[in-house]
């Protein structure tokens, strides 16, 4: 174990950096100092998955090319016993789920694990077992809520997405205990009802302080532009924005200049008035430049595509 103590700072986090987390594990029982390391250069995760049917929750290394699965049966064996269970007794194995949730959260409780991509995924993908999935991720919800509420630390996690369906409550069980400024990007998608709301989500300091988000299947009236005042990347699909509420939320990146690129559904072939300076760019594309003090912006409607994109330029264009 003198091998990896007497390594260089450099050499060790390399070295490090292509051990699973089974051997880190292994490490940490050998000695105080083999201990030390392991915590000095903590565990990186290119992503954990959390996904209700099949359930499963499994953690992967691309350095190491390995999964550490933290289901506590096979792939295989978790589809069949849970569509028994639903099926013929209407009801989701309770105590599997309490006991993998319990077993991430064993994983997690080391406050220097980091994670590239946290993917959630809350779908009703098996028609006439809707009642049986929902009981599932209200269950999986709640139990992941619990136990990264009882970590005495946030979540070190780049990028975010889930698909959830339809209730922003799923998606409070999880962003809240992602670290602020850390978290980077965030990916919201409505798998469910089309009157969803996400109005206490949007007020997180995880939303607010992201770099990048993007959001599915939300209608306008319940997404306040507001929202994105402070966030430089926005993608609205299916979230239809006139032109003069985009007009207003201009005048706001203007004056805020965090600004760098937005994306919205704009399905009407007249989205721009008929009064306004645009010119047709020679692919299907209407285009108007707006001139700010610091910089301008350029919109484009894809006439085709029905989007519009907004996207910062600098003057003089």
């Amino acid at each position: 174990m003198h091998f990896f103590c007497d390594l260089p700072y450099v050499a060790s986090k390399k070295l490090f950096d292509f051990l699973d987390y089974e051997t880190r594990l292994s490490l940490r029982k050998c000695s105080k100092r083999t201990e030390n390391l392991v915590d000095i250069f903590p565990a990186c995760f290119t992503s954990l998955r959390l996904s209700t049917y099949p359930f499963s929750m499994e953690f992967w290394q691309k350095s190491t090319g390995r999964r550490f699965d933290c289901s506590l049966t096979n792939f295989l064996h978790i589809i069949w016993w849970e569509a028994l269970l639903g099926i013929f007794f209407r009801t989701v194995d309770e105590t599997t789920i309490e006991k993998t949730v319990n077993k991430m959260g064993m994983v997690l409780q080391d406050n220097n694990i980091k994670i590239k991509n946290l993917v959630v995924s809350f779908i009703h993908k098996v028609p006439g077992m809707e009642d049986v999935t929902q009981e599932q991720i209200h269950l999986v919800s709640n139990l992941s809520k619990m136990m990264l509420a009882s970590l005495n630390h946030q979540l070190i996690v780049e990028n975010f997405t889930m698909f959830y369906c339809g209730n922003q409550d799923e998606v409070m069980c999880f962003l809240p205990f992602l670290k602020p400024g850390y978290l980077k990007k965030i990916e919201l998608v409505n798998c469910g009802t089309g009157d969803a709301s996400l109005d206490n989500v949007m007020n997180l300091p995880q939303v607010v302080k992201a770099k990048e988000i993007k959001i599915r299947n939300i209608p306008r009236n319940r997404m306040p532009l507001e929202s994105f005042w402070n966030i430089p990347i926005v993608h609205l699909a299916r979230t239809n924005i006139n032109f003069q509420e985009v007009n207003s939320l201009i005048q706001h990146y203007f004056q805020l200049d965090t600004f760098e690129y937005i994306r919205l559904s704009a399905a009407e072939m007249n989205w721009f008035p008929h009064d306004s300076p645009t010119f047709d760019d020679g692919e299907n594309r209407k285009v108007m430049i707006v001139k700010g003090p610091k910089f301008a912006i350029k919109i484009i409607h894809q006439m085709d595509g029905g989007y519009v994109t907004l996207t910062k330029i600098p003057l003089p264009y």
